[in-house]
């Protein structure tokens, strides 16, 4: 048996073998091109997807942040079609810190908020969506402290915050910029 240390020249039906099994990896690895190709003219407008969680203000907030990113990037439209279609997926809170008083229960100190979101371009009704962006999770961490009813406003208001910022990166995504699908939790 020899060992060759150097390239070897390969014949036509190994470079295709070999050349197809590299087509099949890159196209199951999770990655997609960084410039998605679009049919839309440039201009597009937001429309909300329904929507299935108990924060429809958390919709508002991510369907606002899609339209500054789009009115930043040139392209926000006011028209029907084409459109950027937002839904947010889920929204959920995990304790980011816990402390545990001599005498008393753990109790969370902070929370994270995290809101998922998603998008896809609609040409036109009866299309089918192009360019879907995956779910795209924004995370923002909230401070609890004893007071409830301050601990639910603070709450709220980092659920708008995530909203905002997932929307933002969905247009970002739906346009084809390059942006992280998830933020750890």
């Amino acid at each position: 048996m020899e060992i060759l240390l150097f390239p070897v020249k390969l014949g036509p039906k190994k470079c295709l073998v070999l050349g197809a099994f590299a087509g099949a990896l890159s196209a199951s690895c999770g990655y997609r091109p960084a410039a998605m190709v679009s049919a839309f003219d440039g201009r597009l407008s937001v429309a909300a997807a329904p929507f299935t969680t108990p924060y429809p203000e958390a919709a508002a907030e991510a369907m606002s942040g899609a339209r500054d990113e789009l009115s930043s990037a040139g392209v926000l439209g006011a028209g029907r079609f084409p459109r950027l279609v937002v839904e947010v997926v889920r929204v959920d809170e995990l304790p980011a810190g816990i402390t545990a008083p001599r005498g008393q229960g753990p109790m969370a100190r902070g929370s994270d908020v995290g809101v998922t979101a998603r998008g896809w371009i609609e040409e036109r009704e009866g299309v089918p969506p192009e360019n879907d962006t995956g779910d795209v999770r924004r995370l923002e961490t909230v401070l609890q402290g004893s007071d409830p009813v301050g601990a639910g406003t603070s709450a709220l208001e980092a659920v708008h915050a995530a909203a905002r910022e997932a929307g933002r990166a969905v247009a970002r995504r739906a346009l084809g910029l390059a942006e992280p699908a998830i933020e750890p939790m």
